[in-house]
């Protein structure tokens, strides 16, 4: 069994994003390529279902970007001197959902709909590419806070129930068999750890 830590930095869901993709560039290596889909598939498909695609055409187009970006990188497709990372992978982005579109176009007329996504200009497209990125992060030191954290379950679930749902102390309270004092040391203890996961994975979901 391996003896590394959870921050170990040897480990793919613990480095950057250039690390990363460098890391592609070694044959075989199949744990960077699962770290980088995982990573990066549920931005591309938040920001294919905001650019208003279904939800199927929303995954096909996020799976296709994660494929030709992990195939084009090691041939050179992305240089850093010319650009953002994030640039470039929302200019493949919108290729693939073109494509996407465009596959579908006869299907989707005879539905008597419009088959071309009227896409916004290009910052309001970083925007919302952005946006999805902040999502993703939430919602990944949310998953580590419950599992890599000591924080008792009722603790989380208080802090999800008045943060999340926006449930009001005292009810959160009766439900968990707590005190109203217990929700809000909840609260302020797992907003403080939880600040702490998502500055780390800002600097591992490097955008720039």
């Amino acid at each position: 069994m391996s003896s590394r830590s959870p921050d170990d930095p040897s480990r793919p869901q613990t480095i950057t994003t250039t690390a990363l993709l460098d890391s592609l560039l070694e044959p075989g290596n199949h744990a960077v390529w699962e770290e980088f889909d995982r990573r990066y598939r549920p931005i591309l498909l938040g920001f294919a279902r905001r650019l208003g695609l279904s939800r199927e055409d929303a995954e096909d187009a996020a799976q296709e970007t994660v494929l030709r970006v992990v195939k084009h990188y090691p041939s050179g497709g992305y240089d850093r001197a010319k650009g953002r990372l994030r640039s470039w992978m929302l200019g493949i982005a919108r290729r693939c959902i073109i494509d996407i579109q465009q596959a579908r176009r006869h299907r989707v007329e005879r539905r008597g709909q419009s088959a071309i996504v009227d896409f916004p200009d290009s910052d309001r497209m970083e925007a919302i590419l952005e946006e999805e990125c902040r999502k993703a992060i939430r919602e990944r030191a949310l998953e580590l806070l419950k599992r890599e954290t000591r924080f008792e379950e009722r603790t989380i679930r208080a802090f999800e129930l008045l943060v999340f749902s926006g449930r009001p102390p005292a009810e959160v309270a009766g439900e968990l068999d707590l005190s109203v004092d217990s929700v809000y040391a909840s609260k302020h203890r797992c907003a403080r750890e939880l600040r702490k996961i998502v500055e780390k994975l800002e600097l591992l979901y490097e955008m720039s």
